[in-house]
């Protein structure tokens, strides 16, 4: 299938200084701060289309397990917009109706429902996100890489643009960097 077999194998970027503050402002460095952080600046380089959502009010809604994303206090509960949009995290045990996502999160104990998800979804676009080895690979959008207080990401260019979802020149340009399209970390 072309978004699994064409894997964009683009290492996103190094987020070292915007990890490092997001490690300042929380105080700490646990896995789900970071995938907050890491969440929050892909969406600021990442464009959905109107079809996403409800109307030209709606926010940005982040879906994730309880526990598993915290957002950074100065984007959570829509108090900073990222592109025009508040941003809310929605938190649900099982993942399911994801309809009203434009982000949902899935870690490795949830690649099953991530799978069964995927292959019935319509053609909503919802950036999928996920920290599970490979997870580009099996058709997420997204696949961040934590290598301590580093992040990067993986992204799937063919998903994304099956879905709609238009990733910033800039965030392409410095995703095809040479020696970063092989997966290994700069």
């Amino acid at each position: 299938m072309a978004r699994h077999g064409v894997f964009a194998s683009l290492v996103l970027i190094s987020l070292t200084g915007l990890v490092s503050v997001a490690y300042a402002k929380a105080g700490g460095s646990t896995a789900p701060v970071v995938r907050g952080w890491a969440i929050v600046n892909l969406m600021r380089f990442s464009y959905w289309p109107d079809a996403a959502y409800a109307d030209k009010e709606a926010p940005t809604v982040v879906c994730a397990r309880p526990g598993h994303v915290v957002l950074p206090e100065d984007y959570a509960n829509a108090a900073t917009p990222i592109n025009g949009r508040g941003v809310i995290l929605r938190e649900s045990e099982d993942l399911v109706h994801l309809e009203s996502c434009q982000v949902a999160f899935f870690s490795s104990e949830d690649m099953a429902v991530f799978r069964r998800h995927h292959a019935g979804r319509a053609d909503h676009p919802i950036a999928y996100v996920g920290d599970t080895p490979g997870f580009a690979a099996e058709g997420g959008s997204f696949e961040l890489i934590l290598n301590e207080d580093n992040a990067f990401f993986r992204f799937n260019q063919p998903m994304l643009v099956e879905c709609g979802i238009q990733l910033a020149q800039s965030l392409m340009r410095m995703g095809s960097l040479p020696g970063h399209g092989d997966g290994r970390q700069p």
